[in-house]
């Protein structure tokens, strides 16, 4: 299409498509070729809104990975610049390796690039009701906590369709990346989920701003600290009570759970690293973790202490162990196991393992020999 290919093997399509059927195509761009997960097809052009420029063209959303005075890489992809280019957000002669820009493509010239906000370093992530809204300041209120909407805030909403500011309402859930900023937090990205999403099992990053007890208050949520939580400081597995007993207010923290049905959030684990001086989070993926192998903290290498661990199966050993990563992994007992959004037992998590499958593992290090899971899930 416009000389572009597209693969929509792994669409999903509207209509039916043939030659010169005027489409509508969303996906990722990866070495040349669109790939695309949603297809929109119809034998009328007028059906799809569009006219002859919109059609010639396509936007790409990404960090910028190569720049110089006549093209740019977004994503890896480098395009040349139009003579007319437009820059929103920044001058051209202020791109960087690195920022995060939506640009628009048209016969593979860079029309358009506009500068948007990273919520890859965000200061911290936080999920609520919308209490209230201030349309002409454009500010919105969640947990207690008011937050500004500026023109680098991003809006997704659960299916990943844009949206406005003015398309809010009180009580929608949102998920929120923000920067502190003076004098309120901004935000870098907002997404709209529907009840079912919002109950699902996420993290909150932030700073503790209160602890009464055994409740702590971050980003304006009040955290019950439960005994059967996990609890990490630096990296290792502490109880209840070290874990409380050394967190002050001021603290960043990591937050594990999800909430109910009556909005309380069900803590799954804490973890506080007071090692970590590079003052970021990393919200590009909503608590997201890669499948490259990496694992969540570092201590694979150091074979000591807590770790998390994804990545593909390579070897299955025993009727309870495999190896991940080039390390040896043994399943407890009395692990935790999710197979298919669903608890299982050992032997039947144990039967759904496979080389070349995908799994993400909470675990320890034992004798700096294997790590024992205590909650695995098949992917």
């Amino acid at each position: 299409m416009n000389g572009v290919v597209i693969d929509y093997s792994s669409a999903v399509i509207d209509g039916v498509l043939a030659n010169n059927t005027y489409v509508k195509v969303e996906g990722n761009l990866v070495d040349g070729v669109m790939v695309a997960n949603k297809v929109d097809a119809r034998t009328v052009k007028e059906s799809l809104d569009i006219d002859d420029d919109s059609v010639l063209r396509y936007q790409i959303e990404g960090l910028i990975t190569q720049v110089s005075a006549t093209s740019i890489g977004v994503n890896g992809q480098i395009f040349d610049y139009a003579n007319d280019v437009e820059i929103e957000g920044a001058a051209l002669n202020d791109l960087t390796v690195g920022m995060f820009v939506e640009v628009y493509v048209n016969n593979n010239l860079v029309t358009s690039i506009e500068f948007k906000q990273s919520s890859y370093s965000s200061d911290g992530k936080v999920k609520g009701v919308i209490e209230d809204i201030d349309r002409e300041n454009k500010t919105i209120t969640v947990n207690a906590v008011v937050y500004v909407i500026n023109e680098f805030s991003r809006f997704e909403d659960d299916d990943e369709q844009y949206f406005s500011f003015a398309t809010l309402n009180i009580n929608d859930y949102v998920e929120i990346a923000y920067l502190q900023t003076s004098p309120l937090p901004s935000v870098l990205k907002i997404e709209k989920e529907d009840q079912h999403e919002y109950q699902q099992e996420w993290e909150m990053k932030g700073q503790v701003t209160a602890i009464s007890n055994n409740i702590i208050t971050v980003n304006g949520a009040e955290i019950v600290l439960v005994t059967d939580a996990k609890y990490i400081i630096d990296d290792a597995l502490v109880s209840f009570t070290t874990f409380l007993s050394q967190l002050i207010v001021g603290d960043r923290v990591e937050v594990e759970g999800q909430y109910d049905t009556n909005n309380l959030f069900i803590l799954g684990k804490v973890e506080l690293g007071r090692n970590d001086n590079d003052g970021s989070d990393d919200d590009g993926g909503d608590a997201d973790r890669g499948d490259d192998g990496d694992d969540d903290n570092g201590n694979d290498d150091k074979h000591v202490g807590y770790v998390e661990l994804e990545g593909t199966i390579t070897q299955l050993l025993t009727n309870k162990s495999f190896m991940l990563n080039g390390y040896e992994v043994q399943l407890s007992e009395n692990a935790e196991l999710e197979l298919n959004d669903r608890d299982v037992n050992l032997i039947t998590f144990m039967e759904a393992l496979a080389v070349g499958r995908t799994i993400e593992v909470e675990s320890q290090w034992v004798e700096n020999k294997y790590i024992l899971v205590s909650e695995a899930e098949l992917k």
